[in-house]
C-alpha cells in the first residue's frame, strides 16, 4: 500500500478505538470484578490518550497537504470509508510533497504500516486469523480492520468489547501494547514535525507579497478560516460538566472588511465563552449560578512574529486559561501565529472587561425582537444588516457557521439602553468536528443558501418581522409545512409589494441581487469561495448598504427628510 493509503486507513479506523476505549474506561461495569483494577483503568486512559494523539499527528498532515483545497481535507478527516483511500492518487503526490525527501516518506509510511499492524493485532477476529508470519501481510489486517468496522455500525460495539479486543486478557500484553503505541506515535511527532518546517522555510524562501490578483476578499476569507481552524484545535474541553459555548461577535467582520487594493494580513474577533460554575452541584446546572454565564475574550490572527508572542504563554487547551481565571471582569486575549500550514495559539495578559452588558439579563434571539420589540431606527437597521452582509461574505461555507445564518440563531444581550443591536452574535459549534458547507439541495431553486437567507434577513430587519409572518398557506405551504422554496418566493412577493415602498431602491436593489444572483452565469455554481461570487455581492449588496448607512449618519439638511 501506499503512504497516504496506510495513513488513510489509520486515520478512518482510529476513532472506532478511541471510542472503544473511552466505553470501557467509563463502563466499567460490564468488565468483570478481576480486571476492573486501577492498572487496568490507568491502561485504558494512556490508550485512549495515545490513539488520539496519533489521529491529531495523522490529521497534522492531511492539513499540510499542498494544492488541496480546504474543503477536500476536511472530506478526508471525516471519511471513514476504508476503500477509498487507495483511490485517492493526487493526495498520494501532495504526501510526497509535504513529506519533500524519500528518506521521510519511508520513514512515514514505515511507522504507518507498523501502527496499521499493531491496531490489527488488537482485534480478534474469529473468520480472519494471523498467524506470526500473516503481521506483515497488510491484506489480512486490513479485513480484520473493515470487519471490526462493520461490527461497530452495527451495533455490536459495547456487547462484544471484551471478545473482540485481545488487549483485555494479559497484563504483559498490555504493557507491550502500549509501549509500541508510544513509541511509534514518538516518531511520528518527529516526521510531522519535520515536515511541518520544511514547509514553513519553504513559505519563508519563496513567498511574495501578494499581487492583484490575490483579491482582499479571498484573503480575508481565508484568515478567517484559519482563525477558527486554529481555535477548534485548542477547544478539546475536558471540564466535567460539559463543554464551553462561544459565542462570536458579527461585528469584527464589519472592523476587518477588505480594502481594495489593500493587503489582508491580519484580523480579529471579539467572542464571549460560557464559564463553569467551579462547583457544581451533583446531578444540578453545569453552567455558573450567577446570572451572568459568559467570559469576554479578542483572539486575533497576525503573521508570526517573536516581538508578539514573547509576553505569551503556548496554549493548548482553552480550559487551561479559564482556571486560572480570577474573575470574571477579567478578559482573554488570544494571539493566533499565521504561518498559513500551521497555527500557533499564545495566550496573552488578562484585560479588563469592556462590554456594559446588564448581566441579569440573558441572550435574545433576532427572531424574538422581531417579535416582541418595536422597530428601532432606519439607520441602526441599516447598521445591522451592513453587519450581517459583511459575515456572511467572510464566514459562510467555512466549516463552523454555514447553517447558523437565520434570525433563530443570532442573538443579541441587553445593556441599560436596550439591546446592543450594533453587536449581534452567533453560536459556534467548536466541540465537535466542523461540519463543512452545506450539502447541495437538488429541490431547491435558489443556488447559495446562505445568500437567499442575507436576502430573507434584509427583509425582516427592515420590516421588523419575521418573512413567515407573509406566509400565504395556500400557496407557500404544503401540508402546513414550508418547502425548500417558500423563503424564496415568499421573498420575491414581498419585494415586488407594497411592504417594502418605503425603502431607497439602494435597499431593494440589495435584496433584489441577494435573491436573483446576476452576477452568476446560468447553471454555474454560486460559491462564496468564487471571486466572481464575492465581487457579487460585495459591488450589489456591501456597497449599496454602506451607501445608505452614510447618508443615515448625516444630519438632515433643510427639506431633507431625517431617518428616524
Amino acid at each position: 500500500m501506499s503512504g497516504f493509503e496506510v495513513a488513510g486507513i489509520v486515520l478512518a479506523v482510529l476513532p472506532l478505538f478511541i471510542e472503544a476505549t473511552k466505553y470501557a474506561a467509563n463502563a466499567r461495569g460490564a468488565i468483570s470484578p478481576r480486571t476492573r483494577d486501577e492498572k487496568l483503568l490507568e491502561f485504558y486512559e494512556t490508550f485512549w490518550w495515545e490513539t488520539y494523539e496519533l489521529q491529531k499527528q495523522v490529521e497534522r498532515v492531511v492539513m499540510g497537504l499542498p494544492e488541496i483545497s480546504e474543503a477536500r481535507k476536511r472530506e478526508v478527516v471525516e471519511n471513514r470509508e476504508i476503500e477509498k483511500f487507495g483511490q485517492e492518487k493526487d493526495l498520494e503526490e501532495a504526501l510526497r510533497s509535504f513529506l519533500v525527501s524519500d528518506a521521510d516518506y519511508a520513514a512515514f509510511q514505515k511507522v504507518m504500516s507498523k501502527v496499521l499492524e499493531l491496531l490489527a493485532r488488537l482485534v480478534k477476529d474469529e473468520t480472519v486469523h494471523l498467524s506470526q508470519s500473516d503481521h506483515h501481510d497488510q491484506g489480512k489486517m486490513l479485513l480484520k480492520l473493515k470487519n471490526y468496522q462493520d461490527g461497530r455500525r452495527s451495533g455490536g460495539l459495547a456487547s462484544s468489547f471484551r471478545e473482540r479486543f485481545r488487549f483485555l486478557r494479559r497484563e504483559k500484553e498490555r504493557e507491550a501494547c502500549l509501549k509500541n503505541l508510544k513509541i511509534w506515535n514518538q516518531r511520528i511527532h518527529i516526521v510531522v514535525d519535520s515536515a511541518c518546517s520544511a514547509a514553513d522555510r519553504r513559505k519563508a524562501i519563496t513567498t511574495k507579497p501578494p499581487d492583484a490578483a490575490s483579491h482582499p476578499l479571498s484573503l480575508l476569507r481565508q484568515l478567517s478560516q484559519r482563525l477558527f481552524s486554529a481555535i477548534w484545535k485548542c477547544w478539546t474541553c475536558d471540564c466535567p460538566v460539559g463543554a464551553h459555548e462561544a459565542r462570536f461577535s458579527l461585528a469584527s467582520c464589519a472592523h476587518s472588511k477588505a480594502q481594495p487594493c489593500k493587503t489582508i494580513a491580519q484580523l480579529s474577533f471579539d467572542f464571549l465563552m460560557s464559564r463553569h460554575s467551579p462547583q457544581a452541584p451533583p446531578g444540578g446546572s453545569s453552567l455558573s449560578k450567577t446570572p451572568w454565564k459568559w467570559r469576554e475574550g479578542t483572539v486575533i490572527i497576525k503573521p508570526q512574529s517573536p516581538q508578539d508572542s514573547q509576553n505569551g504563554a503556548q496554549l493548548e487547551n482553552i480550559c487551561d486559561v479559564l482556571r486560572d481565571a480570577l474573575s470574571p471582569e477579567h478578559g482573554l486575549q488570544l494571539l493566533i501565529e499565521d504561518m498559513e500550514r500551521t497555527q500557533q495559539m499564545w495566550r496573552l495578559n488578562w484585560r479588563e472587561a469592556q462590554l456594559q452588558y446588564v448581566r441579569t439579563k440573558a441572550e435574545v434571539s433576532l427572531k424574538s425582537i422581531l417579535q416582541h420589540t418595536t422597530a428601532p431606527s432606519l439607520v441602526e437597521r441599516r447598521r445591522l444588516a451592513l453587519v450581517l452582509a459583511h459575515s456572511i461574505i467572510q464566514l459562510h461555507e467555512s466549516p463552523w457557521l454555514s447553517d447558523q445564518w437565520s434570525k433563530e440563531n443570532i442573538c443579541f444581550f441587553s445593556t441599560a439602553a436596550g439591546f446592543d443591536l450594533g453587536r449581534p452574535y452567533m453560536s459556534t459549534a467548536l466541540d465537535r468536528f466542523p461540519s463543512g458547507s452545506e450539502p447541495p439541495n437538488l429541490d431547491r431553486f435558489h443556488r447559495n443558501p446562505g445568500i437567499l437567507r442575507l436576502g430573507v434577513l434584509l427583509i425582516e430587519i427592515h420590516r421588523w418581522s419575521g418573512l413567515e409572518t407573509y406566509w400565504e398557506p395556500v400557496t407557500d405551504l404544503v401540508d402546513g409545512k414550508p418547502t425548500p422554496n417558500t423563503d424564496l418566493q415568499v421573498a420575491r412577493r414581498v419585494l415586488r409589494s407594497q411592504a417594502l415602498a418605503d425603502c431607497f431602491e439602494t435597499y431593494r436593489g440589495a435584496i433584489e441581487a441577494c435573491l436573483q444572483v446576476p452576477w452568476a452565469h446560468s447553471g454555474s455554481r454560486v460559491s462564496l469561495e468564487d471571486r466572481e461570487t464575492q465581487e457579487g455581492i460585495y459591488g450589489h449588496v456591501i456597497e449599496p448598504l454602506e451607501e445608505e448607512v452614510k447618508h443615515g449618519d448625516f444630519r438632515p439638511r433643510r427639506g431633507q427628510v431625517a431617518w428616524v
